[in-house]
């Protein structure tokens, strides 16, 4: 019992202790949980980097060096030397590129080849196709002596593919000097109503053969624009021809031609519409393509007058193109498949043409 307490109570103990050592013990725990935290972050941080180096560095290479090949560079330094999965990869690249290189090389010298070929094919068929038409005059006029209804008949065929002859030579010269950026222009002033009426009426007497409306719209006020005459309506003609083309007979194909004026500028604006077959969004997107739209010659159909869906060497949107091109303009085209095509030429016919032939 304690001293002065009565037995029949109950007996209370107390024991008190210092637990300084229990909470030194705790302190130099969590000092040692801390210390091993931050070299564990430190650890992950090392082999975090050694890993971006090892693997992440050179895939990133290997992607800068894809871009780089975009723009044309094939010499671009991966600066992968590892012999691992990663170095095999960049090796494989390193071919792939190697090829690919030879490859854009050889297009390249093909299309030159072929440019200069269109060029001097061209040329050289000019002096046949004079002696072809100087002897079909002579003939055509009794020169050679008197000629019968056959040999009449004979005759209007061949001028009639000496036609179709001078204009093919005429088309792939005007190509070459699209593509060789050397299409001079002779810049005189020339009204809008001449151009599109003469213009309809070239294409009314190649499209004799067919029935479609070619008809002009003319806005008031759209008044001249100083313009390559002879070059810009070829332009128009062959937006034209090719809706007559593809339009099927009781269509139509309109020319509209306005000014557009504002903060843009002074704009000749002329739209070719038609009511045709209309163009695929697949083929749309590659159509003012500076190249020939190759065919396959099983379905390849041409006419010497402008036969529904007959098809020539398809130039004829490339040359528009070329010429809007070389007049400081552009041109668009909308098309929906069955309800029509509308192309649309924009040239600039103010101030912007100083702007144009200085860029």
């Amino acid at each position: 019992a304690l001293p002065r307490s009565r037995p029949e109570q109950k007996q209370f103990y107390v024991m008190q202790r210092s637990f300084d050592a229990e909470t030194a013990f705790l302190r130099n725990t969590q000092a040692d949980l801390l210390g091993l935290g931050v070299a564990a972050v430190l650890i992950a941080l090392i082999a975090g980097f050694l890993v971006a180096e090892r693997i992440t560095a050179p895939v990133q290479r290997l992607v800068r060096g894809a871009e780089e090949m975009e723009r044309g560079n094939y010499d671009y330094p991966l600066g992968v030397t590892s012999r691992d999965e990663i170095g095999e990869l960049a090796a494989r690249f390193d071919d792939m590129r190697r090829q690919q290189r030879e490859y854009v090389r050889s297009l390249r010298e093909t299309a030159r080849t072929r440019k200069e070929f269109i060029a001097i094919a061209s040329h050289e068929l000019r002096t046949p196709i004079t002696v072809i038409r100087g002897f079909h005059e002579l003939m055509s006029e009794g020169g050679l002596g008197e000629l019968r209804r056959e040999q009449k008949v004979a005759l209007e065929g061949i001028e009639r593919s000496v036609t179709t002859l001078s204009r093919i030579a005429e088309d792939a010269t005007q190509m070459a000097q699209i593509d060789g950026d050397r299409l001079v222009l002779d810049r005189t002033e020339c009204d809008i109503s001449d151009l599109i009426e003469r213009t309809l009426e070239m294409a009314r007497q190649r499209a004799s053969g067919r029935r479609v409306d070619l008809v002009g719209e003319i806005a008031p006020g759209s008044g001249s624009v100083s313009v390559d005459v002879s070059s810009l309506s070829q332009a128009l003609l062959n937006l034209v021809t090719n809706g007559v083309r593809f339009t099927p007979d009781g269509g139509r194909v309109e020319v509209r031609a306005s000014r557009s004026g504002g903060r843009g500028g002074d704009w000749l604006v002329i739209e070719v519409r038609d009511t045709g077959v209309g163009i695929e969004a697949a083929r749309k997107d590659h159509l003012f393509d500076h190249s020939m739209n190759a065919r396959p010659s099983s379905h390849h159909h041409s006419s010497n007058w402008l036969e529904f869906n007959s098809a020539g060497l398809g130039l004829g949107l490339q040359i528009a193109y070329g010429i809007v091109e070389a007049h400081g303009g552009r041109m668009t085209v909308d098309s929906t498949p069955g309800l029509g095509s509308r192309f649309t030429m924009w040239i600039p016919a103010g101030d912007e043409i100083q702007v144009a032939e200085a860029a």
